[in-house]
């Protein structure tokens, strides 16, 4: 992400860009104290990048924090036009030749009830996938401690680079016996595929987002669900399920909801239709009797009927 400011002390237009460290790196020219970025430099940072993301999976053992890392940058425009008017300028020009500043580790921990939803979602059936832009390093430790892969677990094949994702065919990801459980360095599109290649192997698909990138996501899958306190605006609108608290277990505990109403639905229709299917076979088992008169038997009145129907059917559908 870019931003431009307008310096007035300088009069000049300043840009800053913060992002992966592999995409902020392709951008700068420089380093922050002047000289050019070598490349021996540009590698060093890349490992330094690769040390921060790592640090996650000390919290396999630790139960720490997870780490996510930032690269920052920015440039400076000899400002064009009238003091404090800004110049427009095009993406190429504005996030070119940049000055390399440094990294920044953010750390954001899993919520306690992180982990035993994804535990109730494992065993009530549901496979859980995570599309995220992190590193793929800190993507896997974050998988990992929530369970989402186990832990000891070769993540190959389990875990894939977005761009690895994206150049395969919709016929190769068919293929595939199972889908990864774990994509890192993911672009919107990545996610719409994933969902399409869910929906052709007959997945009822639910996606959780938050992003204006993610709308695309939550707009394809079959349930889309956004969240309500840091989601974007146009994510919420393009969700049918807004989450209120951008809680993952209130999922959770939604779906165990639904499922015990729908239970109920099918107790509720199993017992009216054997009560009402043998109340049925009597009535059309009478007409093969005749009377003395001639005329068929019948071994219910409507009376009886209506009284069957309103005292032995109707409390026990109301439990």
């Amino acid at each position: 992400m870019s931003v431009v400011y307008y310096d007035s002390v300088i009069e000049r237009d300043v840009v800053f860009v913060k992002g992966s460290a592999e995409s902020v790196l392709a951008i700068c020219e420089y380093g922050y104290e002047g000289h050019e970025l070598s490349e021996e430099r540009r590698n060093e940072i890349m490992r330094l990048m690769g040390d921060f993301a790592s640090e996650g999976l000390v919290s396999l053992v630790h139960s720490a924090l997870m780490q996510r890392v930032l690269a920052f940058a920015q440039k400076t425009f000899k400002m064009e036009g009238q003091y404090g008017i800004q110049q427009w300028y095009s993406r190429e020009e504005v996030e070119s030749k940049m000055t390399f500043l440094g990294l920044i580790g953010i750390f954001d921990g899993l919520r306690p009830e992180a982990i035993p939803s994804v535990q109730q979602c494992q065993r009530a059936g549901i496979v859980l996938h995570m599309l995220t832009g992190d590193h793929v390093t800190t993507a896997t430790a974050i998988a990992k401690e929530a369970g989402i892969i186990p832990l000891n677990e070769d993540v190959t094949g389990t875990v894939m680079m977005g761009e690895q994702f994206d150049r395969m065919s919709s016929a190769e990801l068919d293929e595939i016996p199972t889908l990864p459980a774990v994509i890192a360095r993911c672009s919107p599109q990545t996610k719409v595929r994933m969902i399409e290649a869910l929906q052709r192997r007959k997945r009822l698909t639910a996606m959780i987002g938050d992003g204006v990138n993610d709308s695309l996501s939550v707009k394809k899958a079959d349930v889309g669900i956004a969240m309500g306190g840091k989601g974007s605006d146009v994510t919420r609108q393009a969700a049918e399920i807004v989450l209120e608290d951008d809680n993952f277990s209130t999922i959770v505990a939604a779906i165990m909801e639904g499922r015990h109403i729908f239970e109920n639905q099918i107790k509720l229709i199993l017992y009216l239709m054997s009560s009402n299917c043998a109340e049925v076979i009597v009535m059309v088992a009478g007409l093969a009797f005749r009377d003395n008169s001639g005329r068929s038997v019948y071994p219910l009145s409507p009376v009886q009927i209506l009284w069957e129907n309103l005292i032995t059917c109707a409390f026990p559908a109301f439990g």
